[in-house]
């Protein structure tokens, strides 16, 4: 038969056996009830002249004799996974049966060498005959471990028939902000996030999260947060911005908002990537006297022909003044040759008087000027 550390591939991932045990060179199987291994060579397999409750065999020079002979009541088994694509997100399946009259609890523990979880199970408890326990986890490196373990009690061992640890595409989750709402949390994960809901979501954590995300209603506002790795789109009619990072390309799309700074604090929004604005999306900015907040991209930034933005004072009276670099791009700026077709608006949609925009001396950024000469504030 085989030893330990016998490598056997299931699914084109690497399975490595860690333990073995002696054996007969048969796997027992509860052919009664239906059960019974498939795709083995027609010799290995029961003749009608022998008891529908013998064992089926298999010889121990077969790929998978270690697998099932080591997993087919066993008391404790681990098994481990190599050649595992870090930052994947995939699905273990250990496909089980109920059986009638027993009561057989097992600890399931799932080990990455950075996570370690554990799951009691008792696979006689479940409603139907057939079932399968599934983790779904993102791979930190190229080894993922699985082990049982028989708890007190059991009256048997781990009953397994089939296994499988397949990657899964990445999955789009929906988060639904009716009603403005908070959040200081962390994000990870690579899957796509959808917001949703005419609500503001607030975002004021630190994430790992690298998936691209999609505000199609709505406002999603960083207050001091990272954001995704991944891109950023911003549907029209919703919003997008505020004070923080976002670590990839981010496009506007026409009917959309690009919020530069909060309501009530002047700071940058960073991005990673690009930024590209459509025309008929808007920009609101938030200032306090001749200090503004700006945007950075890493990368190139696309701006419209035609564009309207809003200054929003962090407290009532405060003058828009001075030179604010609103947009500055990392790379290239791609903008109007002029900007006669933009205009600077207060909060209320009217317009401000004095104020416009030009290109910054590097070709990169885009300042905002109001010259107010000296302000003089009578308290």
């Amino acid at each position: 038969g085989h030893g330990s550390n016998t490598v056997l591939l299931v699914n084109g991932v690497p399975v490595t056996c860690v333990a073995d045990k002696s054996g007969t060179g048969t796997v027992h199987t509860d052919y009664h009830h239906g059960h019974s291994l498939t795709g083995l060579p027609q010799t290995q397999m029961l003749t009608d002249n022998e008891s529908r409750n013998a064992p089926i065999k298999m010889a121990s020079t077969n790929a998978m004799w270690p697998f099932f002979n080591r997993f087919q009541y066993a008391d404790s088994m681990t098994l481990t996974l190599n050649g595992l694509t870090a930052g994947k997100t995939y699905e273990l399946r250990f496909y089980v049966r109920k059986w009638t009259g027993t009561n057989r609890p097992i600890a399931l523990t799932y080990n990455d060498g950075a996570h370690d979880k554990s799951y009691i199970f008792n696979e006689d408890g479940n409603t139907t005959s057939d079932d399968y326990v599934a983790l779904r986890y993102t791979a930190t490196g190229e080894s993922f471990a699985a082990k049982t373990a028989k708890q007190a009690g059991s009256e048997g061992g781990f009953h397994v028939y089939a296994f499988s640890n397949e990657e899964v595409a990445d999955h789009v989750r929906v988060v639904k902000i009716d009603a403005d709402a908070a959040f200081s949390g962390a994000i990870s994960g690579n899957g796509e996030l959808r917001k949703t809901g005419a609500g503001t979501w607030t975002l004021s954590g630190s994430g790992t999260a690298s998936g691209a995300w999609t505000v199609a209603e709505g406002a999603l506002v960083l207050d001091g947060a990272t954001a995704t790795a991944g891109s950023v789109a911003v549907a029209g009619g919703a919003s997008f911005g505020g004070v923080g990072t976002a670590g990839g390309d981010v496009g506007v799309a026409s009917g959309a908002t690009l919020r530069i700074g909060t309501d009530g604090t002047v700071g940058t929004l960073a991005l990673g990537g690009d930024l590209a604005v459509a025309s008929g999306a808007a920009i609101t900015f938030a200032y306090e006297g001749g200090r503004g907040s700006a945007l950075t991209a890493a990368g190139a930034v696309t701006l419209p022909a035609s564009f309207t933005v809003t200054a929003v004072p962090t407290a009532a009276g405060v003058p828009l003044a001075g030179a604010i670099p609103l947009v500055t791009a990392g790379t290239t700026l791609l903008g109007p040759a002029d900007f006669s077709e933009w205009s600077v608006v207060d909060k209320n949609g009217a317009t401000i008087p004095g104020a416009f925009f030009e290109y910054g001396a590097d070709g990169r950024s885009v300042v905002l000027r109001r010259p107010m000469g000296t302000v003089i504030t009578f308290r």
